[in-house]
């Protein structure tokens, strides 16, 4: 019988990704969320150095810019600035 911990160790699917990015986009939407998602975004890719995160336009999809664990906070202004 697997216990509730082995879903921590199982990785993420693709529509668990869809829901996370769905409830990412309301959160911009409803608030400016876009700067405090950013830091916790930093502080996740600090874990995984090689790793980055392409920020796109949900409603054109136009590439707004790429986040790393380098990005400054005017960079990230930029990219999620409206």
């Amino acid at each position: 019988m697997s216990s509730a911990a082995d879903a921590l160790d199982s990785p993420i699917g693709g529509d668990e990704i869809q829901k996370i990015l769905e409830l990412v986009i309301i959160a911009f939407k409803a608030g400016g969320a876009g700067l405090v998602f950013f830091k916790t975004l930093q502080g996740v890719l600090k874990k995984h150095p090689g790793e980055a995160i392409l920020v796109k336009d949900p409603a054109s999809g136009k590439t707004k810019g790429t986040i790393t664990k380098d990005t400054s906070d005017a960079d990230a202004e930029k990219i999620f600035g409206e």
